[in-house]
C-alpha cells in the first residue's frame, strides 16, 4: 500500500523551513510508520506566496522480520554443559554465548519490537553431542533471545523460533520417527522444553508430534515451518525457479513462483562474518520488499565486535523488490557484470576479509548457477560446467 502525505505550512527561508517541514512530516507520518524520522520528502514553494510551502511524501507501509539463523552456540569447550568456561570467539569456531548476546543486544536497540522474530534453525555447536548437552544448549539459545524479546513491554511473536536445523539432533542429520502410539517424536521431545514458555500448549503438542507447524500471525498471514530441512550453507544467497517452471506457472495459474532465500549465520565457523538480517515486507500485500544485513568483523585478540549495517539488497543490487521478476533481471546483470557478481559473492559471506576472491571463470560460473533453483547436485554441476565452457570460449 502506498500512502501520500501532503502538508502545507507557512515559514521563512532557511533553517526555519527545514525544522518545520521535518516536524510536520513526522507528526503526520507517525500515524503510519515507526521510523518516520527516516522518510524522504518533496518540498514545493508557492511562487505566488513565497511563504507557503507544500510537502508531499509517498511511501509504502512496511512491516519487519528480525531474522537470526545458525548461531551454533557452544556453551562449553569440553562439550559438557556441567563444565562451562568463558570461551573466546574466533573465525573457524562456532559461537560462544558472548557472540550471541552481543548480536541480540545490538538487534534489540536497532529494532526493539519487530513484527515477528524468525529463527531458522541450527541452535547448537557442530560435534558429537550428548542428549543433555544438546538440550541444554538449545534451551540456552532460545531463552537468551527470549530474555530480550519476550518481555512485559514487548509483544514480539517468538513462535517462529521453534525450528530445527540438521545440527539440532544427535547424531546430526538424523531424526527418529514419530511414535505412532505416543504420537510424539523422541528427537523433538528431547529438546522441546526450551519452548515451554513461548509456544501455546496446542502448538507445543503439535511441535512434539512432528516438528512442523502452521502459525497464523494475523488473519491474512500464515507461516509454515518444516523440521530439519537442509538448504543452508552459511551464506546469503537466493534461488529463483527455473525459467521453464516459471513459464508453466504463469501459463497455468497466471501467478509468479516465489524465490528461495538463505541467510548466513551468527557462527563464524566457515570464516564468514557473523550476521543477522532484517526483512521488509508490505504490510498489506505481504510482498517481500527488501532486506538489510547487519554484521561484524571479529578480533580474536581484543574480543571486540562492531555490529553495523553492511548492505541493503535494494541499493547493492538495484532491485525494487525481491519478486522473482526483479531477481530474474538481477541475474541477467550479474551474468554481464563481473564486478557486480564479485560483489554478490563478497556479500554472501558477510564481507569477510578471509573470503577468497571469485574472479576466475570457473568460480563465477558456479556462482551464477547458484542463483537457479536446481533440485539435484547433478543439475547444478551440469549448469556450472556448461556455463564455464561458454564463458571461456
Amino acid at each position: 500500500m502506498v500512502y501520500t502525505i501532503v502538508c502545507h505550512l507557512y515559514a521563512k527561508e532557511g533553517k526555519d523551513v527545514e525544522e518545520k517541514i521535518r516536524s510536520k512530516l513526522v507528526e503526520a507520518s507517525n500515524v503510519y510508520v515507526k521510523d518516520a524520522g527516516t522518510l524522504n520528502w518533496h518540498v514545493m514553494q508557492d511562487h505566488a506566496d513565497p511563504r507557503k510551502w507544500t510537502i508531499v511524501e509517498r511511501y509504502e507501509k512496511k512491516s519487519h522480520i528480525l531474522h537470526f539463523s545458525d548461531v551454533h552456540l557452544n556453551i562449553s569447550e569440553s562439550l559438557d554443559a556441567t563444565e562451562p568456561v568463558e570461551m573466546q570467539f574466533k573465525y573457524g569456531n562456532d559461537a560462544p554465548i558472548t557472540m550471541l548476546k552481543s548480536a541480540v543486544e545490538f538487534a534489540k536497540k536497532l529494532m526493539p519490537d519487530p513484527d515477528f522474530f524468525l529463527y531458522t534453525g541450527d541452535h547448537v555447536v557442530h560435534g558429537d553431542l550428548t542428549d543433555k548437552f544438546l538440550a541444554d544448549t538449545i534451551e540456552t539459545n532460545v531463552k537468551t533471545v527470549a530474555r530480550y524479546y519476550s518481555t512485559k513491554d514487548n509483544d514480539t511473536n517468538l513462535d517462529i523460533t521453534a525450528l530445527l536445523g540438521n545440527a539440532d539432533t544427535t547424531p546430526d542429520y538424523t531424526m527418529n520417527l514419530t511414535d505412532p502410539e505416543a504420537e510424539t517424536n523422541p528427537s523433538i521431545t528431547l529438546i522441546s522444553a526450551a519452548w515451554e514458555d513461548i509456544l501455546s500448549t496446542s502448538n507445543l503438542d503439535w511441535f512434539n508430534h512432528s516438528g512442523y507447524r502452521v502459525y497464523d500471525l494475523d488473519e491474512n498471514l500464515a507461516v509454515l515451518t518444516l523440521n530439519t530441512f537442509f538448504a543452508h550453507v552459511h551464506s546469503i544467497e537466493f534461488r529463483i525457479p527455473l525459467t521453464s517452471e516459471q513459464l508453466v506457472q504463469e501459463e497455468t495459474e497466471g501467478t509468479e513462483l516465489v524465490p528461495l532465500f538463505m541467510s548466513a549465520a551468527i557462527s563464524p565457523i566457515y570464516n564468514n562474518n557473523p550476521e543477522f538480517m532484517i526483512w521488509d515486507f508490505d504490510a498489506n500485500s505481504y510482498e517481500v520488499l527488501d532486506f538489510t544485513v547487519y554484521g561484524t568483523n571479529i578480533s580474536s585478540d581484543s574480543q571486540e565486535v562492531d555490529w553495523k549495517p553492511l548492505f541493503k539488497a535494494s541499493t547493492a543490487y538495484g532491485v525494487n523488490s525481491l519478486r522473482t521478476t526483479e531477481l530474474n533481471a538481477l541475474v541477467s546483470r550479474l551474468a554481464s557484470d563481473s564486478a557486480l557478481l564479485e560483489q554478490y559473492y563478497y556479500n554472501s559471506k558477510v564481507q569477510s576479509y578471509l573470503q577468497s576472491p571469485c574472479v576466475d571463470v570457473a568460480c563465477q560460473s558456479k556462482w551464477l548457477c547458484t542463483t537457479q533453483w536446481y533440485t539435484t547436485s547433478e543439475d547444478f554441476e551440469a549448469c556450472a560446467k556448461e556455463l564455464e565452457m561458454k564463458r571461456s570460449a
